[in-house]
Order: C-alpha cells, then structure tokens, then sequence
C-alpha cells in the first residue's frame, strides 16, 4: 500500500535480491538499482519505482532518488526508477524493494511457507534439462533432511519465455473459446 503521495493505493509490487536487475542485465533510467548487501537484515529499507508509476503518482519527479515514500505504513529511500521498456510480462511490478529474510523466516518452524520463485541465468552451456535434474535431486535431498515439511515439494525449471507466455495462455484460450 503507498501512502503518503495522493490516495491511497495498493500496487503490485516484488521483493527481489540485490542483483536482481543485474543480473538481467537491466539499468535504472533514474538513480540506481540495489547495492550489495541492500537484501540484508538491518539495511535501510529502499525502492525502485516502475517508470509508469513514477510518471503517475510522482509526476516524473527526479527528485524522488533520495525521497521517502510509504510501503504499508514504513518509509523506503527511493533510489531508482526503472526504463519504460522494462518488463517482464504484461502486468509487470510497479515497484521492487530488497527481499531481506527476517531471521525467524530460516528457523526450522518457517520450512512450512513455500512462496518464493527464483528467477535465475544458466550457466554458459547448461541447459534447461539440466538444471531441472540439480533441481530435482536437491529438492530430493531437502525431502531426506527434512521428510515432515519437504515431503512431496520439487522445484522446476522453466525458460524465461515460456514464463512469460504461461501469463497470457489462459486469457487466450479463454478469447479463443
């Protein structure tokens, strides 16, 4: 929820590593993207805003690289807006902040939440299938370590693409029927 400029208003948004942007090789438009270590436990909270949203609710203020803004009730330091150009998919984030494991989130009590999707590069030379299987074989050691919790969970691989195209395939099929 970003409060504080306008209305109230509730954005998507991602937590993502501090070499997120990185690497995908994207660079702000505005500022800077995060800094190593930006994804640690007693950093400074930070933001990088959308150039969409930094256009609408920051009247394309150059001046938001260094300003506060309010994420559900706690203050950020704007420190980037990306290009107009980036995306990934169609309705792509509005606005990406540090994704900083609290440290009760790797306390054996939390093996339970299984929200967290990695976006990863290959290796030069490492395929799809082979990640997959390193995947699985470290999803099936995770299931030996711990059988209470990992029991049944894996981890898959999927090309970038194919991602992206999964978010318009059922709005398609849908137009289609």
């Amino acid at each position: 929820a970003l409060t504080g400029v306008g209305e109230p208003e509730r954005l998507g948004g991602e937590r993502v590593s501090a070499s997120h942007f990185q690497m995908l090789g994207v660079s702000p438009a505005l500022g800077r993207t995060f800094l190593p270590g930006e994804d640690q436990p007693g950093h400074a909270r930070v933001v990088i805003l959308s150039h969409g949203l930094w256009q609408r609710r920051f009247a394309a203020d150059p001046n938001v690289v260094g300003k506060a803004v309010l994420l559900n009730g706690q203050s950020h330091t704007g420190v980037g807006v990306m290009p107009s150009s980036y995306r990934l998919g169609h309705y792509g984030p509005q606005l990406w902040t540090a994704l900083v494991f609290a440290p009760e989130i790797v306390l054996p009590e939390a093996r339970e939440n299984r929200s967290l999707s990695v976006l990863a590069r290959l290796k030069s030379g490492v395929s799809v299938e082979t990640a997959k299987a390193e995947l699985a074989a470290l999803a099936q050691r995770s299931e030996k370590a711990h059988p209470g919790t990992s029991k049944g969970w894996g981890a898959s691989a999927i090309p970038l693409q194919q991602y992206i195209a999964d978010e318009f395939r059922v709005a398609m099929r849908m137009l289609m029927g």
